[in-house]
């Protein structure tokens, strides 16, 4: 069937079931993968490692081919991984960070058993990779690096800091709240924009200048709602979108490129 002619709900339906379809594909695969790796099969047709075998016989990438290598250990070591990765709980990528974790441990003499691990997978399903590191930090915490920076190119320079958890989503927020005058911006764009506000608030030679010339502002037409009235509404709903799907009952809650609408549309007779 032309995916054109197909109705909305049907074409999510059937995308839902192809995800899984795919998850169970891949469950198959790893499946197989783990029995290569423990007959170590890829010798018998001349490949040093499994990560060979996958990146130049079967064409994977290299970061690919490693998620899928991990995951499949991941599955020997705790076997109702597999169910978890067929259901969606758990994706490769956080496959390859638990047993990545494990193996780093290893080295490190620390003995973990399986009703350990069982509970870290447990902790973690269903988030995504980021949070799962932040739980692998609370039982491995890393020392914190020393800011360094290397210059790239004449006129720009890597910058490594570390940054508490609020002040990333400080930065976060700012990125969002610009997000219509660019919705592209980088964090370097945006500690670039930050320091130059940070000189015409703090350096006496620019004290002078208004600020208000630092970032453009809207046109005021017949659709201006009052500034009072925006805080108001931006307060209320702190700063997220509160669009919510009629059927599920979702709220979308992003806060990239928010604005302030109106609930009958303006062109229909809505009103401020």
């Amino acid at each position: 069937m032309d995916l054109c002619e197909m109705s909305d709900s049907k074409l999510l339906k059937a995308t839902k079931d192809s995800a899984s379809n795919e998850r169970q594909s891949c469950l198959i695969f790893l499946r197989h993968l783990a029995e290569i790796d423990k007959r170590k099969l890829f010798l018998q047709i001349g490949f040093s490692s499994l990560f060979d075998y996958l990146t130049r016989e079967l064409n994977y990438s290299e970061s690919a081919a490693y998620r899928r290598i991990q995951a499949a250990r991941i599955m020997i070591a705790v076997p109702s991984v597999g169910a978890h990765l067929a259901s969606g709980g758990i994706n490769l990528s956080v496959a390859a960070k638990l047993q990545d974790h494990w193996r780093n441990q290893a080295k490190l003499g620390v003995k973990v058993t399986p009703r350990e691990k069982v509970s870290l997978i447990e902790s973690v399903l269903g988030k995504p990779c980021r949070e799962v590191e932040k739980e692998i930090l609370k039982i491995a915490p890393e020392p914190l690096p020393k800011e360094s920076f290397r210059w790239v190119d004449e006129n720009h320079l890597e910058l490594k800091v570390v940054v508490t958890k609020e002040t990333k989503e400080k930065l976060d927020k700012l990125l969002h709240l610009l997000s219509h005058i660019d919705p592209g911006m980088s964090y370097g764009e945006l500690i670039e924009k930050v320091a130059d506000l940070g000189r015409h608030e703090w350096d006496p030679a620019f004290q002078k200048t208004k600020r208000k010339n630092l970032l453009p502002t809207s046109e005021v037409n017949s659709r201006y709602i009052p500034r009072s009235l925006k805080q108001q509404v931006w307060r209320r709903d702190q700063g997220r979108c509160t669009y919510k799907d009629p059927k599920s009952g979702r709220l979308c809650s992003s806060r990239h490129l928010i604005q302030i609408d109106h609930i009958h549309p303006y062109a229909l007779g809505g009103k401020t």
